[in-house]
């Protein structure tokens, strides 16, 4: 069956979408985002969830040939493709973001905090028994 379909993605608690980038010294870990600062899901990182679903379900003994699906190594191509996943309304806010562009209150980073909140954790010192700052990273949640 071939067809363009749409996936919607509900986050029922945080989701931490690492980029593996550091852009300055107050992040250990931040989240994917484009250059107008909203968040998304890269598909490089869905097709791997969806193949390690499909793994699993294997692994229960159902029959998902993953090779036709996700391609493999050796260039075989995929029927599955993935783009990356966006924010609902993303093309209209983009929109503006693009009119608006240079404006501080369309900031990359004012646009980024609108959508994600940075999360602090801290660690006990097993030695003196104190708290030090452990990480601190971008969470999308809102």
């Amino acid at each position: 069956m071939k067809g363009k379909y749409q996936i919607r993605i509900e986050l029922l608690s945080d989701l931490c979408v690492s980029d593996g980038g550091v852009y300055n010294s107050a992040l250990d870990i931040d989240i994917c985002r484009d250059t107008y600062g909203f968040p998304y899901i890269p598909a490089k990182r869905l097709r791997g969830c969806l193949r390690e679903c499909a793994l699993e379900l294997n692994d229960w003994g159902e029959t998902i040939d993953i090779t036709v699906l996700f391609g493999d190594k050796d260039d075989k191509e995929a029927t599955v493709y993935l783009g990356n996943a966006y924010l609902q309304h993303y093309d209209e806010m983009k929109q503006v973001a693009v009119k608006y562009q240079g404006n501080a209150v369309l900031h990359e980073q004012n646009v980024l905090n609108h959508f994600s909140y940075i999360r602090t954790q801290t660690e006990v010192d097993d030695t003196t028994y104190g708290c030090r700052e452990k990480s601190s990273f971008h969470a999308s949640c809102k």
